[in-house]
């Protein structure tokens, strides 16, 4: 194993990326108030111009890795990824300007017609599809039932 000092947005940025979470990882349960110390964290980082460490994330590459997409299989750091990139949708929905385009090419999408890699954080079942509705910004179509899921919780939370 070889550890590798990293920017956050770096690992999960650029193109034809895809993170999976294996099936025997739990589902997303991140607590509003775990999401609310990773913002404040980030707020004190952006305003003392200090990086701030957010754990180790372990992760292999996937048997899918090939010349038009890298895979990696995540192993520890799931749960702080997907909060990462809720608090992006977060933002992307609050901006509403040319870095929703960005965040979205960025860090939350591959321009990709296969479904398997479109969108770049595959969830555990449990989580997908009110995770790509967000992703997609398809806030309208939550239903009653997913508004009660932690993906949808903290999506709305950094909305807050």
């Amino acid at each position: 194993m070889k550890a590798v000092d990293s920017n956050v947005l770096k690992f999960i940025g650029g193109l034809d990326k895809v993170f999976a979470i294996p099936p025997f990882q739990r589902n997303y349960e991140w607590s509003i108030e775990q999401c609310d110390e990773l913002f404040y964290d980030v707020i004190k980082s952006y305003k003392t111009d200090k990086n701030h460490y957010i754990g180790n994330i372990v992760y292999y590459i996937g048997e899918n890795s090939g010349a038009s997409f890298s895979e990696y299989i995540l192993i520890d750091g799931q749960q702080r990824i997907t909060t990462i990139l809720l608090l992006l949708c977060a933002i992307r929905d609050h901006v509403k300007n040319d870095d929703e385009l960005r965040i979205n090419s960025r860090y939350l999408k591959n321009d990709t017609k296969d479904e398997r890699y479109r969108i770049k954080l595959k969830q555990t079942t449990f989580d997908a599809k009110i995770f790509a509705k967000i992703i997609d910004g398809k806030i309208n179509e939550i239903n009653e039932n997913e508004k009660n899921n932690h993906v949808f919780k903290n999506y709305n939370r950094f909305i807050e």
